[in-house]
């Protein structure tokens, strides 16, 4: 845990000095894991179109890109 000192300086609405001065805690928290779920196996003909469902939960932004066989399928999408 760490913590710092925070200090605000300005006026008031009737434009007197203000000055507050507050401690501040923090913690570092390490996420989990993203949760991912998609069919294990998915069945697809040559030269037809193909719609892929799959979801993801995240406690941080992450990208998503598919691949097969190494190769990349489609642009990468950043969910933030």
């Amino acid at each position: 845990m760490g913590s710092f000192s925070l200090k605000v300086t300005g006026e008031d609405p009737d434009g007197h000095p203000l000055q507050r001065v507050s401690g501040v805690a923090y913690t570092s928290v390490v996420p989990g894991l993203p949760k991912v779920n998609m069919p294990s196996k998915i069945q697809a003909y040559h030269n037809q179109s193909l719609l892929i469902s799959c979801s993801a939960q995240s406690e941080i932004p992450f990208r998503l890109k598919l691949s097969r066989g190494g190769e990349m399928l489609g642009k990468d999408q950043l969910f933030a």
